[in-house]
Protein backbone atom coordinates (compact mmCIF):
# COMPACT_ATOMS: atom_id res chain seq x y z
CA UNK A 1 0.00 0.00 0.00
CA UNK A 2 1.30 3.45 -0.96
CA UNK A 3 0.83 5.68 2.08
CA UNK A 4 2.24 8.88 0.55
CA UNK A 5 -0.94 10.50 -0.73
CA UNK A 6 -2.97 10.00 2.46
CA UNK A 7 -0.16 11.06 4.75
CA UNK A 8 0.58 14.21 2.78
CA UNK A 9 -3.07 15.08 2.35
CA UNK A 10 -3.55 14.94 6.09
CA UNK A 11 -0.23 16.75 6.63
CA UNK A 12 0.20 14.55 9.66
CA UNK A 13 2.68 11.76 8.97
CA UNK A 14 3.94 9.33 11.55
CA UNK A 15 7.61 10.21 12.06
CA UNK A 16 10.12 7.78 13.56
CA UNK A 17 13.42 9.18 14.80
CA UNK A 18 16.07 6.52 15.25
CA UNK A 19 18.45 7.94 17.82
CA UNK A 20 15.73 10.34 18.85
CA UNK A 21 16.87 10.56 22.46
CA UNK A 22 20.15 12.12 21.35
CA UNK A 23 20.81 15.83 21.04
CA UNK A 24 20.25 16.17 17.28
CA UNK A 25 17.40 13.67 17.43
CA UNK A 26 15.60 16.00 19.83
CA UNK A 27 16.23 18.93 17.48
CA UNK A 28 14.51 17.09 14.62
CA UNK A 29 11.67 16.00 16.88
CA UNK A 30 11.03 19.67 17.63
CA UNK A 31 11.15 20.55 13.92
CA UNK A 32 8.59 17.90 12.94
CA UNK A 33 6.38 18.22 16.02
CA UNK A 34 4.02 20.86 14.49
CA UNK A 35 3.11 18.60 11.55
CA UNK A 36 3.49 15.02 12.75
CA UNK A 37 0.55 12.89 13.79
CA UNK A 38 2.91 10.86 15.94
CA UNK A 39 6.62 11.05 16.69
CA UNK A 40 8.17 7.72 17.59
CA UNK A 41 11.47 7.84 19.46
CA UNK A 42 13.63 4.73 19.21
CA UNK A 43 17.01 4.69 20.90
CA UNK A 44 19.26 2.29 22.77
CA UNK A 45 17.50 2.95 26.08
CA UNK A 46 13.90 3.21 24.85
CA UNK A 47 11.29 0.48 25.02
CA UNK A 48 10.49 0.98 21.34
CA UNK A 49 13.23 -0.58 19.20
CA UNK A 50 14.25 0.86 15.80
CA UNK A 51 12.84 -1.98 13.69
CA UNK A 52 9.40 -1.62 15.30
CA UNK A 53 9.42 2.14 14.76
CA UNK A 54 10.43 1.87 11.10
CA UNK A 55 7.56 -0.51 10.30
CA UNK A 56 5.04 2.03 11.62
CA UNK A 57 6.47 5.22 10.13
CA UNK A 58 5.73 7.34 7.08
CA UNK A 59 9.00 9.24 7.59
CA UNK A 60 12.09 7.69 9.18
CA UNK A 61 14.89 9.99 10.35
CA UNK A 62 18.19 8.29 11.16
CA UNK A 63 19.98 10.38 13.80
CA UNK A 64 22.62 8.01 15.12
CA UNK A 65 26.38 8.61 15.53
CA UNK A 66 28.30 8.70 12.28
CA UNK A 67 30.05 5.36 12.74
CA UNK A 68 26.66 3.63 13.20
CA UNK A 69 24.93 5.18 10.20
CA UNK A 70 25.83 2.59 7.54
CA UNK A 71 25.15 -0.29 9.93
CA UNK A 72 21.68 1.05 10.73
CA UNK A 73 20.91 1.76 7.07
CA UNK A 74 21.61 -1.89 6.22
CA UNK A 75 19.42 -3.09 9.10
CA UNK A 76 16.48 -0.71 8.71
CA UNK A 77 16.20 0.16 5.03
CA UNK A 78 14.80 -3.26 3.99
CA UNK A 79 11.91 -2.75 6.46
CA UNK A 80 10.64 0.49 4.88
CA UNK A 81 7.09 0.59 3.54
CA UNK A 82 6.28 1.52 -0.05
CA UNK A 83 5.70 5.26 -0.25
CA UNK A 84 7.59 6.08 2.94
CA UNK A 85 10.62 8.37 3.25
CA UNK A 86 14.02 7.49 4.71
CA UNK A 87 16.29 10.34 5.84
CA UNK A 88 19.65 10.53 7.57
CA UNK A 89 21.42 13.50 9.18
CA UNK A 90 25.04 12.39 9.10
CA UNK A 91 27.94 14.61 7.99
CA UNK A 92 28.71 12.72 4.77
CA UNK A 93 26.31 11.83 2.00
CA UNK A 94 27.81 9.87 -0.92
CA UNK A 95 28.40 6.44 0.61
CA UNK A 96 25.37 6.81 2.87
CA UNK A 97 22.86 7.56 0.11
CA UNK A 98 24.35 4.81 -2.06
CA UNK A 99 23.74 2.37 0.79
CA UNK A 100 20.14 3.58 1.12
CA UNK A 101 19.54 2.82 -2.54
CA UNK A 102 21.31 -0.55 -2.35
CA UNK A 103 19.29 -1.78 0.64
CA UNK A 104 15.96 -0.21 -0.31
CA UNK A 105 13.22 -2.83 -0.66
CA UNK A 106 11.53 -0.90 -3.45
CA UNK A 107 11.98 2.05 -5.79
CA UNK A 108 8.85 3.42 -4.15
CA UNK A 109 10.72 4.12 -0.93
CA UNK A 110 11.88 7.72 -1.12
CA UNK A 111 15.37 8.71 -0.02
CA UNK A 112 16.64 12.06 1.24
CA UNK A 113 20.09 12.68 2.63
CA UNK A 114 20.32 15.69 4.94
CA UNK A 115 23.18 17.37 6.78
CA UNK A 116 22.31 20.03 9.36
CA UNK A 117 25.29 22.40 9.32
CA UNK A 118 24.82 23.41 12.94
CA UNK A 119 24.97 21.88 16.39
CA UNK A 120 22.18 21.08 18.84
CA UNK A 121 22.93 24.09 21.07
CA UNK A 122 22.20 26.79 18.51
CA UNK A 123 19.04 28.62 17.61
CA UNK A 124 18.24 26.95 14.29
CA UNK A 125 16.71 30.04 12.70
CA UNK A 126 18.86 31.10 9.76
CA UNK A 127 21.03 27.98 9.92
CA UNK A 128 21.87 25.94 6.82
CA UNK A 129 20.71 22.39 6.16
CA UNK A 130 22.12 20.58 3.11
CA UNK A 131 19.70 18.31 1.25
CA UNK A 132 20.70 15.57 -1.19
CA UNK A 133 17.46 14.08 -2.56
CA UNK A 134 17.80 10.73 -4.32
CA UNK A 135 14.14 9.81 -4.73
CA UNK A 136 11.69 12.41 -3.50
CA UNK A 137 8.77 13.09 -5.81
CA UNK A 138 6.21 13.15 -3.00
CA UNK A 139 7.98 13.75 0.28
CA UNK A 140 10.88 16.00 -0.70
CA UNK A 141 8.85 19.21 -1.30
CA UNK A 142 6.90 18.53 1.88
CA UNK A 143 9.99 18.07 4.07
CA UNK A 144 11.75 21.00 2.44
CA UNK A 145 8.82 23.23 3.37
CA UNK A 146 8.90 21.95 6.96
CA UNK A 147 12.56 22.94 7.26
CA UNK A 148 11.85 26.36 5.79
CA UNK A 149 8.96 27.02 8.17
CA UNK A 150 11.22 26.01 11.06
CA UNK A 151 13.57 28.83 10.05
CA UNK A 152 16.23 26.74 8.32
CA UNK A 153 17.75 27.53 4.93
CA UNK A 154 17.68 24.37 2.78
CA UNK A 155 20.47 24.08 0.21
CA UNK A 156 20.02 21.31 -2.37
CA UNK A 157 23.07 19.63 -3.84
CA UNK A 158 24.32 16.21 -4.92
CA UNK A 159 25.92 13.73 -2.50
CA UNK A 160 29.29 13.91 -4.27
CA UNK A 161 29.31 17.71 -4.40
CA UNK A 162 28.30 17.85 -0.75
CA UNK A 163 31.18 15.61 0.32
CA UNK A 164 33.66 17.57 -1.79
CA UNK A 165 32.57 20.78 -0.09
CA UNK A 166 32.72 19.13 3.34
CA UNK A 167 36.32 18.06 2.68
CA UNK A 168 37.11 21.78 2.87
CA UNK A 169 34.42 23.12 5.20
CA UNK A 170 34.95 20.38 7.77
CA UNK A 171 37.95 18.08 7.21
CA UNK A 172 40.45 20.73 6.09
CA UNK A 173 39.28 23.33 8.59
CA UNK A 174 39.41 20.87 11.48
CA UNK A 175 42.90 19.65 10.55
CA UNK A 176 44.18 23.23 10.22
CA UNK A 177 42.79 24.18 13.64
CA UNK A 178 44.14 21.02 15.25
CA UNK A 179 47.50 21.72 13.65
CA UNK A 180 47.49 25.17 15.24
CA UNK A 181 46.99 23.62 18.67
CA UNK A 182 49.64 21.01 17.94
CA UNK A 183 52.11 23.69 16.87
CA UNK A 184 51.62 25.74 20.04
CA UNK A 185 51.96 22.57 22.09
CA UNK A 186 55.17 21.60 20.26
CA UNK A 187 56.68 25.05 20.76
CA UNK A 188 56.34 24.40 24.50
CA UNK A 189 55.09 27.90 25.30
CA UNK A 190 52.45 28.58 27.90
CA UNK A 191 49.20 28.75 25.92
CA UNK A 192 47.93 31.48 28.27
CA UNK A 193 50.68 33.79 27.05
CA UNK A 194 49.46 33.42 23.48
CA UNK A 195 45.96 34.35 24.59
CA UNK A 196 47.11 37.53 26.32
CA UNK A 197 49.79 38.76 23.92
CA UNK A 198 47.72 38.20 20.80
CA UNK A 199 45.39 39.77 18.28
CA UNK A 200 41.59 39.58 18.16
CA UNK A 201 41.85 37.32 15.10
CA UNK A 202 44.11 34.87 16.94
CA UNK A 203 41.67 34.75 19.87
CA UNK A 204 38.83 33.89 17.51
CA UNK A 205 40.81 31.13 15.82
CA UNK A 206 42.01 29.80 19.18
CA UNK A 207 38.42 29.68 20.43
CA UNK A 208 37.38 27.70 17.36
CA UNK A 209 40.26 25.27 17.81
CA UNK A 210 39.42 24.90 21.50
CA UNK A 211 35.83 24.15 20.58
CA UNK A 212 36.93 21.19 18.46
CA UNK A 213 38.98 19.49 21.18
CA UNK A 214 36.18 20.04 23.70
CA UNK A 215 34.07 17.58 21.70
CA UNK A 216 34.31 13.87 20.91
CA UNK A 217 37.47 13.02 18.95
CA UNK A 218 35.69 10.12 17.28
CA UNK A 219 33.34 12.46 15.42
CA UNK A 220 36.16 14.54 13.97
CA UNK A 221 38.12 11.42 13.06
CA UNK A 222 35.16 10.04 11.13
CA UNK A 223 34.48 13.33 9.34
CA UNK A 224 38.06 13.39 8.05
CA UNK A 225 38.79 9.71 7.48
CA UNK A 226 35.45 8.64 5.99
CA UNK A 227 35.32 11.45 3.43
CA UNK A 228 36.81 10.10 0.21
CA UNK A 229 37.79 13.64 -0.85
CA UNK A 230 39.72 14.53 2.32
CA UNK A 231 43.15 13.33 1.21
CA UNK A 232 43.01 15.21 -2.10
CA UNK A 233 41.93 18.41 -0.35
CA UNK A 234 44.60 18.10 2.34
CA UNK A 235 47.27 17.38 -0.28
CA UNK A 236 46.23 20.56 -2.06
CA UNK A 237 46.49 22.49 1.20
CA UNK A 238 49.91 20.96 1.83
CA UNK A 239 51.09 22.10 -1.60
CA UNK A 240 49.84 25.67 -1.07
CA UNK A 241 51.30 25.76 2.45
CA UNK A 242 54.67 24.57 1.15
CA UNK A 243 54.67 27.35 -1.44
CA UNK A 244 54.35 29.97 1.30
CA UNK A 245 56.90 28.13 3.44
CA UNK A 246 59.37 28.12 0.56
CA UNK A 247 58.86 31.86 0.02
CA UNK A 248 59.67 32.47 3.69
CA UNK A 249 62.64 30.09 3.80
CA UNK A 250 64.18 31.66 0.69
CA UNK A 251 63.20 35.20 1.82
CA UNK A 252 61.37 35.58 -1.48
CA UNK A 253 59.20 38.49 -0.41
CA UNK A 254 58.07 39.38 -3.92
CA UNK A 255 56.68 35.87 -4.53
CA UNK A 256 54.94 35.92 -1.15
CA UNK A 257 53.30 39.25 -2.04
CA UNK A 258 52.28 37.92 -5.43
CA UNK A 259 50.49 34.97 -3.83
CA UNK A 260 48.90 37.36 -1.34
CA UNK A 261 47.65 39.67 -4.12
CA UNK A 262 46.26 36.69 -6.02
CA UNK A 263 44.25 35.58 -2.99
CA UNK A 264 43.13 39.15 -2.36
CA UNK A 265 41.81 39.40 -5.92
CA UNK A 266 40.05 36.04 -5.55
CA UNK A 267 38.27 37.08 -2.35
CA UNK A 268 37.39 40.54 -3.69
CA UNK A 269 35.89 39.04 -6.83
CA UNK A 270 33.91 36.54 -4.77
CA UNK A 271 32.54 39.30 -2.54
CA UNK A 272 31.60 41.40 -5.56
CA UNK A 273 29.63 38.46 -6.96
CA UNK A 274 27.79 38.03 -3.68
CA UNK A 275 28.99 34.44 -3.29
CA UNK A 276 30.45 34.88 0.18
CA UNK A 277 27.59 35.41 2.60
CA UNK A 278 27.12 34.78 6.26
CA UNK A 279 23.84 33.21 7.43
CA UNK A 280 22.04 35.54 9.80
CA UNK A 281 18.83 35.37 11.74
CA UNK A 282 15.77 36.70 9.99
CA UNK A 283 12.27 37.39 11.18
CA UNK A 284 10.95 36.68 7.70
CA UNK A 285 10.26 33.29 6.18
CA UNK A 286 13.27 32.14 4.22
CA UNK A 287 12.86 30.58 0.80
CA UNK A 288 14.71 27.29 0.25
CA UNK A 289 17.37 27.30 -2.42
CA UNK A 290 18.86 24.80 -4.83
CA UNK A 291 22.53 24.89 -5.80
CA UNK A 292 21.82 24.45 -9.49
CA UNK A 293 22.83 26.62 -12.42
CA UNK A 294 19.27 27.92 -12.71
CA UNK A 295 18.70 28.85 -9.09
CA UNK A 296 22.15 29.63 -7.69
CA UNK A 297 21.74 33.34 -8.34
CA UNK A 298 18.44 33.46 -6.48
CA UNK A 299 19.95 31.52 -3.60
CA UNK A 300 22.78 33.99 -3.29
CA UNK A 301 20.44 36.97 -3.12
CA UNK A 302 18.30 35.69 -0.26
CA UNK A 303 20.77 35.38 2.61
CA UNK A 304 21.08 39.02 3.61
CA UNK A 305 24.06 40.22 5.59
CA UNK A 306 24.78 43.70 6.88
CA UNK A 307 28.48 42.89 6.62
CA UNK A 308 28.19 42.06 2.93
CA UNK A 309 26.02 45.11 2.30
CA UNK A 310 28.76 47.34 3.65
CA UNK A 311 31.35 45.44 1.62
CA UNK A 312 29.41 46.06 -1.58
CA UNK A 313 29.30 49.78 -0.85
CA UNK A 314 33.05 49.84 -0.48
CA UNK A 315 33.49 47.90 -3.69
CA UNK A 316 31.31 50.40 -5.54
CA UNK A 317 33.48 53.18 -4.15
CA UNK A 318 36.79 51.57 -5.14
CA UNK A 319 36.70 48.26 -6.98
CA UNK A 320 40.43 47.81 -6.52
CA UNK A 321 40.13 47.58 -2.75
CA UNK A 322 39.04 44.47 -0.81
CA UNK A 323 35.84 44.63 1.26
CA UNK A 324 36.30 46.69 4.42
CA UNK A 325 34.02 46.02 7.37
CA UNK A 326 33.67 48.61 10.14
CA UNK A 327 34.24 47.30 13.67
CA UNK A 328 35.40 44.11 12.02
CA UNK A 329 36.96 42.52 15.07
CA UNK A 330 33.88 42.78 17.26
CA UNK A 331 31.52 41.77 14.45
CA UNK A 332 33.60 38.69 13.75
CA UNK A 333 33.75 37.82 17.44
CA UNK A 334 29.96 38.15 17.68
CA UNK A 335 29.42 36.17 14.48
CA UNK A 336 31.70 33.29 15.40
CA UNK A 337 30.35 33.22 18.94
CA UNK A 338 26.75 32.94 17.77
CA UNK A 339 27.46 30.59 14.90
CA UNK A 340 30.16 28.20 16.04
CA UNK A 341 30.39 28.21 19.83
CA UNK A 342 27.98 26.04 21.76
CA UNK A 343 26.49 27.48 24.92
CA UNK A 344 28.42 25.21 27.28
CA UNK A 345 31.80 26.25 25.93
CA UNK A 346 30.86 29.93 25.83
CA UNK A 347 29.81 29.74 29.45
CA UNK A 348 33.06 27.99 30.34
CA UNK A 349 35.16 30.57 28.51
CA UNK A 350 33.27 33.50 30.00
CA UNK A 351 34.15 32.24 33.47
CA UNK A 352 37.87 32.32 32.73
CA UNK A 353 39.50 35.62 33.65
CA UNK A 354 42.05 35.28 30.87
CA UNK A 355 39.32 35.64 28.24
CA UNK A 356 37.66 38.53 30.04
CA UNK A 357 40.96 40.35 30.38
CA UNK A 358 42.01 39.65 26.81
CA UNK A 359 38.84 40.98 25.24
CA UNK A 360 38.78 43.93 27.62
CA UNK A 361 42.31 44.92 26.62
CA UNK A 362 41.39 44.84 22.94
CA UNK A 363 38.76 47.52 23.38
CA UNK A 364 41.07 50.10 24.94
Amino acid sequence: MDIRADARKQSSPCVAIIGGAGEMGRVFAKIFMPVAKTILIADKDTELVPKQAVKQADIVILAVPMEQTLIMIKQLMPLMKDGSLFMDITSLKKEETEAMVAFSPSARVEILGTHPLFGPYLDIEGQIIALTPIRGEYWFPYVKEIFTKAGLIPIVTSPAEHDQVMSVVQALLHVVLLSLLGTVQSLAFDAKLFNVVSTPLYKIVWMLASRIVSHDSNLYKNIAVANTYSVETLRTFQRVFNQFLNDIETTNGSQFEERFRSLKAYITKSAAQDTLKMPVKSTKTTTPHDLTSESQSAAQNTINSSMMTHSKKNLDKDASQPPIIPDQSQQLIDFFSKTYMDTRLLRELSNKAIWKNSFKDDTK
